[in-house]
């Protein structure tokens, strides 16, 4: 029986991070290796994956420089990641929070492209290639909106939601191999792209628990790709600080 310390290690397995070099991805990255995982780290800015491997725990770890939304990445992305015991994509794009009425055809497609159609391209390619270990656990970080929907984000939380629909037809698809696909429905967290948006006090006070920093919510991915979270596939986790309650909160 693994005791308290070993029941989240990663020791031996090997981690794809796609979208490693900032926010959430980069803050999961530098905990599974601390956690024993041997890391491949993707982003398309060379000098922050640089960065990141320098700051990462443990020997072994490889960064990839490519953009996933070209074939040409994907596939340099298939031929460089090799039995896989888990991933986490963490890639994706706020995109614009524009009025449906303003919402243009180019936008709406935009965001569905980066935040749901690659994501599953991604793993089609990887899964074709045999890159992925039969147990492996995939994680994908899909966003709370994609069920609260707030005002000027129908191209944002739509995708989300189609992501997350889709991850859990896709975990029946790969079951048999003991394959795990789960997802991770965050709210607003204090990435450096949700700080370039100014969020306001209002929206701020929607989180009852308040805005935590990327590396304070590392933990729901973490159990994922762990051995504690073995049983678990087809779910989604909420780790949204209150965002998504449906009453107000009295202290």
């Amino acid at each position: 029986m693994a005791t308290p310390e070993q029941l989240f290690r990663l020791d031996g397995k090997t981690l794809l991070i796609c979208g490693a070099s900032s926010g959430l991805g980069r803050a999961i990255a530098l905990d599974a290796a601390r956690l024993g995982a041997q890391l491949i780290v993707v982003a398309r800015r060379e000098a922050l994956l640089d960065s990141l491997l320098a700051e990462l725990e443990g020997q072994g770890h490889r960064r990839l420089c490519l953009d996933l939304a070209s074939e040409e990445g994907r596939a340099l992305l298939v031929a460089e990641a090799r039995n896989l015991d888990g991933m986490v994509y963490a890639a994706g794009s706020l995109g614009k929070l524009v009025p449906f009425h303003l919402l243009r055809e180019d936008l709406l497609e935009e965001q569905y492209r980066a935040n749901a159609l690659l994501p599953l391209l991604v793993t089609r390619a990887l899964l074709a290639a045999k890159a992925v270990r039969n147990g492996a656990s995939l994680v994908y970080l899909v966003s709370a909106g994609a069920r609260i929907s707030p005002p000027a984000s129908a191209a944002y939380s739509g995708s989300k939601a189609f992501l997350a629909a889709a991850l859990r037809s896709v975990a029946l698809d790969v079951v048999k191999k003991q394959i795990r696909i789960n997802s991770v429905m965050y709210g607003y967290v204090l990435t450096e792209a949700m700080q370039q948006l100014a969020v306001s006090d209002e929206v701020k006070a929607m989180a009852p628990l308040g805005l935590p920093e990327p590396e304070a919510v590392t933990g729901a991915p973490l159990f994922l790709l762990s051995d504690s979270g073995r049983w678990m596939t087809r779910s989604s986790m909420t780790i949204d600080a209150g965002l998504t309650l449906r009453q107000k909160v009295g202290i």
